[in-house]
């Protein structure tokens, strides 16, 4: 044979030059949310951010209730099914509370002391998750209904407008 032989190239990799001072760019869920793509999980992180929990969609309600626990917690809470919702913590990284009849369980990080979400103990409610929707950043938070919860006296709700 004789003529040219041709080797097939690697592509090009176009290398940019940094500054020091120019920060690195990460795409992040919230700069996807921004920008009109809807992020495939939402996670509700604690304080010092070694609790994360992951669920499906975006909470359509939340409640607030103004029983003797939730009003020290300032929660609003969001309720998933048990089987949607991803909770990653450290070993250890979380403690429980309960008291009187122990009917839920609630959590909080070790480090920071941000209340996650609880869980019933009981097997009536052992397919429910409530998490602390305050944990998400606020834009989550932008079309969710509230249920204010009289969970003091009546135990009667009502929507927000």
């Amino acid at each position: 044979m004789t003529g040219k032989r041709t080797v097939p190239r690697a592509p090009r990799r176009v290398v940019r030059p940094r500054t020091s001072d120019a920060p690195k760019l990460r795409r992040s869920r919230s700069s996807e949310a921004a920008k009109g793509s809807a992020p495939s999980t939402f996670s509700a992180v604690c304080h010092c951010g070694r609790v994360r929990i992951h669920v499906p969609r975006a909470p359509r309600t939340v409640t607030s209730c103004n029983c003797s626990i939730c009003r020290r917690y300032g929660a609003l809470w969001a309720y998933y099914a048990t089987g949607s919702v991803q909770i990653q913590a450290p070993r250890g990284g979380l403690s429980s509370y309960s008291w009187r009849r122990r009917i839920r369980a609630y959590f909080r990080c070790k480090t920071c002391g941000s209340v996650t979400h609880y869980k019933y103990r009981k097997k009536w409610g052992s397919g429910t998750v409530a998490i602390n929707a305050t944990n998400f950043e606020p834009h989550v938070l932008q079309a969710a209904r509230i249920r204010k919860l009289d969970g003091a006296s009546t135990w009667t709700w009502k929507y927000l407008a």
